[in-house]
């Protein structure tokens, strides 16, 4: 079966298809015409308004409307108050801030002596003692805390390489040294130097005078 657009020229049916065709075209040109007007007046919606003459107007002219728009505006305050804060809580390092208000309202050897870790002896790491805060003896009788991997900070404290440096990665150049209370800003390998027993033999021993 052939669609009407398919018919002869001669046939009515083809007629009235290229007829519906062209009012179509026709019917959106002038629909895009009448847009374009109404965004310019803003009078008419669409085509078949402005045929009818219809408008959308107030019942009553002299009615003022009475909208508040406090709630609203005090959401989308809020919104983008709780927005800026979640771009900049992670910008900020708490811990950090937190331990610099510490060495500014509190005294350098307040730190120092509250937890008593500057009278450890210099082969225990005082940051093991200070993440291990429950055990059970006093804090120079615990033998599990032995430096391992020693490190010197610019102060001349040792701590365990892995102790230090989280401490660094969390706190920066704020942290103080457990054992003195100095800021901490530079680490080196620690290497001991231990001399032989022939360097110790050779050696020249002090005259006696008589």
């Amino acid at each position: 079966m052939r669609g009407w657009g398919e018919l002869d020229e001669s046939d009515i049916k083809y007629k009235v298809y290229n007829v519906l065709q062209k009012g179509e075209k026709y019917w959106k040109a002038f629909s895009l015409l009448n847009f374009l007007i109404f965004l310019w007046n803003g009078r008419y919606r669409t085509l078949i308004d402005r045929m009818l003459a219809m408008r959308l107007v107030y019942s009553k002219k002299s009615m003022n409307r009475q909208v508040s728009f406090e709630f609203l505006n005090r959401q989308m305050v809020w919104h983008a108050f709780t927005e800026f804060l979640l771009f900049l809580v992670p910008l900020i390092n708490i811990e950090k801030l937190k331990m610099k208000l510490m060495r500014m309202l509190l005294p350098k050897s307040y730190l120092v002596s509250s937890k008593g870790y500057d009278k450890l002896p210099a082969n225990q790491c005082a940051v093991c003692h200070d993440v291990t805060t429950e055990h059970s003896g006093p804090i120079g009788q615990v033998p599990n805390f032995t430096v391992h991997n020693p490190y010197e900070t610019n102060c001349g404290h040792h701590y365990c390489y892995y102790c230090i440096q989280s401490k660094l990665s969390v706190f920066g150049d704020e942290w103080p040294c457990l054992r003195c209370g100095e800021k901490v800003y530079e680490i080196k390998k620690y290497i001991e130097k231990v001399q032989d027993d022939d360097d110790i033999d050779n050696k020249p021993s002090p005259a006696i005078e008589q």
